[in-house]
């Protein structure tokens, strides 16, 4: 590996929809991009391009030098780590040029031209979570982002703190994804902040797949009518009921339903007793809270029923229920 990087031209490569998300995390008012929304937009493609730019543009602007501990600058990860093994560190290594980086350590660490390096994995790994808590990242990608939860990102969002050479770099993430309920259709789609932007990328915006990949999705999927139109036509509305038990719809209308507090039913309640040992016991109450409790022995029942007299005028007449047959007899 050369101590000289040379510049490459990706950009010629990319597909009018590559670009325009190309172009929106290149925007400073721009931090967050959500690419894809659809099977075969080039999503992994296009993630390992822009992080690998992204390091390239990080050793010009800082000024970094061939380097014994080549400095960490980003992250690249899935959901679990062996996905993003066996999916988009093999897309990185089928398109990025071969003496231009080395990979070493498991999670693999890709170190770009003996100067930076990008971590990987998946957030499954509690080991790797932790050191988001203390690291400092220029840019993160997460590749099928929809299987991730936010919790799981909030660290990784929070190291975009990363000064070199005297210089802050600005930071940016990139999300790519297929349609499916999560995070990423509140945050890009439903209510998204200036910050953020949603491009979407659908199989036939991609010149490189060539009308046979339509028909093979077409065939795939032609009796799961909602995963054909997420993945072809990039819906994120139509899979509200696949595989799931609560639908994304159900929660929006719960959202909008307005709650009137439940009625509240007064009464009192009354278990007489006359003589002896048992005592007389009156509860005042609302709903099934006691609001007010009467108890007393060896009392009369015109006693207990002068009580219940005054204690229903107090409380607007409110029903009165008593625990026991036939206690009428001629006072005391």
């Amino acid at each position: 590996m050369t101590d000289s990087v040379r510049k490459l031209d990706f950009r010629s490569k990319l597909t009018h929809k590559q670009t325009l998300a190309w172009d929106a995390l290149a925007r400073s008012d721009v931090k967050e991009v959500l690419y894809g929304g659809a099977k075969g937009g080039g999503k992994s493609v296009f993630g390992c391009l822009w992080c690998f730019e992204k390091a390239l543009d990080i050793i010009k602007l800082c000024k970094i030098g061939s380097r014994k501990h080549p400095i960490p600058v980003g992250f690249m990860g899935r959901k679990r780590g062996v996905d993003f093994t066996n999916t988009t560190l093999e897309t990185w290594k089928r398109f990025i040029p071969e003496d231009m980086y080395e990979i070493k350590g498991k999670p693999a660490e890709i170190i770009v031209c003996g100067r930076v390096k990008i971590l990987t994995g998946g957030l499954d790994n509690s080991d790797l979570i932790n050191k988001f808590n203390s690291a400092e990242y220029a840019f993160f990608f997460l590749n099928q982002a929809e299987e991730i939860d936010a919790e799981q990102i909030g660290e990784l969002r929070a190291t975009f703190r990363l000064i070199i050479n005297g210089v802050k770099v600005p930071g940016k993430g990139l999300f790519t994804a297929n349609p499916a309920p999560s995070f990423l259709k509140d945050e890009f789609i439903l209510n998204p902040t200036p910050d953020c932007l949603f491009i979407q990328a659908l199989p036939t915006d991609n010149h490189h797949l060539g009308p046979e990949y339509i028909e093979v999705l077409k065939d795939s999927f032609r009796n799961r009518p909602e995963l054909l139109k997420a993945y072809l036509e990039g819906s994120w509305d139509c899979l509200g009921g696949f595989n799931q038990v609560i639908r994304d719809e159900w929660v929006v209308i719960a959202g909008k339903l307005t709650l009137y507090p439940p009625a509240v039913k007064k009464l009192i309640t009354c278990d007489p007793a006359s003589y002896g040992d048992d005592e007389t016991v009156i509860y005042y109450m609302a709903n099934t809270e006691i609001k007010e409790a009467v108890i007393y022995g060896k009392k009369s029942l015109m006693h207990t029923a002068n009580v219940l007299h005054t204690l229903s005028h107090k409380y607007d007449g409110c029903l009165i229920v008593i625990d026991v047959c036939g206690c009428g007899r001629p006072a005391d």
